[in-house]
Formats: structure tokens, C-alpha cells, sequence
């Protein structure tokens, strides 16, 4: 990746490298990048000269035959946390990849891993809550609107997106809370956190089965 900040930024042209969220933003890049050298995103024909130049610059070695996996690093380090760093089993949820996608992309894994443990802000890491855990002191309406949760996690896998959301929405509705208030509530049962990544897609990577195991304690 180092190769691609140089190769990416204009000569005589000063920058710095940021350890911070910026990586994300480092690996989008590079990844829009990719897609357009390998005719995945389309760009007019002065952009995919430059593009195709940076891709080439940035390889260490042969130019790959075929893009990397498409993950969004975020993602990516979503997985590897809700994994515990594990990064066999994190990938393992990924069945479409290729063998050679998925060899560059436990490099990547093993990179991401590393930023999340030393260098990533401390509100961006979590864990999932276990039963050894403390549970979050909850009663009445914020009880009862876990447990609408808890129906819609049973059924989110049979729901298309749009009634998904909207009854992740409803769960806080229909017991009279805030939907902001709500979303806190959920990410300090399932991360011990009052914040967390997007719940609807969150829900769906932790997966169904684990998620109802964590809100099962309520």
C-alpha cells in the first residue's frame, strides 16, 4: 500500500502517512483503483491510463492476472473483530472467493488485523458481548423493544431489505423510543459499546444465529 501513496501522488507533491481512520479511505481508493484497471468500474479513457499506470507502480512483483477480492476494508475489519482476529474463520464466510483472491486477501487480513490491534482509534474496535459478560441492566420498554429485536433477528435472513429496515426501525416504534436511543441500547447489548457500524448490515454479519445468542440473554 505504500506503494500506491507514492505511486498515486503527484511528484514534488509533499504528504503524510496517517495511521488513523485515513487507512480506510487509503484502501478505497486503491480498490477503486483495481476495479478500474481490470474493467470492473467504468472510466473515461484518460483516468484508466492513469489508473492502470498507478496499479501497475504500486505491485510488489508480476501485476495480479485477476482484481482482489472486492471487500471494503471497513468490512473487512468488521469481520476480523466479530472473529476475535481470527482470520481463517473470518474468510471462511466469504465462499465466493477465488484461490488466489483469497491468498492476496489474507495478506490484506493479516495488515488489517495489525492497524485494528496497534494503530485504529479506540472507538473503532469492539468485541461481541459473552455470557461471561455483564449484562446490560435494562426493564421495561428497553426490555420489551430487545425482544421486538429479537423477532426481527429471527426472521431478517427471509426479509428483503426494505421491510428488514423497517422493522428494525419499528422495534424501537412501536415501544416508544427513540430510534437513537434505541440503537445505542442495541450496540451496548450486543458490543458493550454505545456506538457501533451500521446495525442493519452489522445484524447481518454477526449472523443470525449468534446474534440471537447474544440478545437470548435478555
Amino acid at each position: 500500500m505504500t506503494r500506491y501513496l507514492f505511486a498515486s501522488t503527484r511528484p514534488n507533491t509533499e504528504f503524510a502517512i496517517s495511521f488513523d481512520l485515513d487507512v480506510l479511505k487509503i484502501y478505497e481508493d486503491y480498490d477503486t483503483c483495481e476495479r478500474i484497471y481490470f474493467g470492473l468500474q467504468p472510466a473515461n479513457e484518460k483516468r484508466k491510463a492513469k489508473e492502470s499506470r498507478i496499479y501497475e507502480l504500486s505491485q510488489v512483483g508480476e501485476v495480479p492476472t485477476e482484481a482482489g477480492y472486492q471487500i471494503p476494508f471497513r468490512h473487512l475489519c468488521n469481520l476480523l473483530q466479530l472473529h476475535e482476529g481470527d482470520i481463517d474463520r473470518a474468510l471462511s464466510t466469504l465462499e465466493d472467493a477465488t484461490p488466489d483472491q483469497l491468498e492476496r486477501l489474507k495478506t490484506r487480513a493479516v495488515c488489517a488485523w495489525n492497524w485494528i490491534t496497534t494503530f485504529s482509534p479506540e472507538d473503532f474496535r469492539f468485541r461481541l458481548m459473552k455470557d461471561s459478560d455483564p449484562k446490560v441492566e435494562i426493564e421495561g420498554a428497553e426490555l420489551a423493544a430487545i425482544h421486538s429485536l429479537r423477532e426481527v433477528v429471527k426472521e431478517m435472513d427471509t426479509l428483503d431489505e426494505q421491510t428488514y429496515t423497517t422493522r428494525l426501525y419499528d422495534a424501537a416504534k412501536d415501544n416508544g423510543l427513540d430510534t437513537g436511543d434505541f440503537f445505542k441500547l442495541v450496540y451496548r447489548v450486543l458490543i458493550g459499546r454505545s456506538h457501533g457500524p451500521k446495525l442493519a448490515s452489522f445484524l447481518e454479519t454477526i449472523g443470525r444465529e449468534k446474534a440471537l445468542e447474544i440478545l437470548s440473554r435478555y
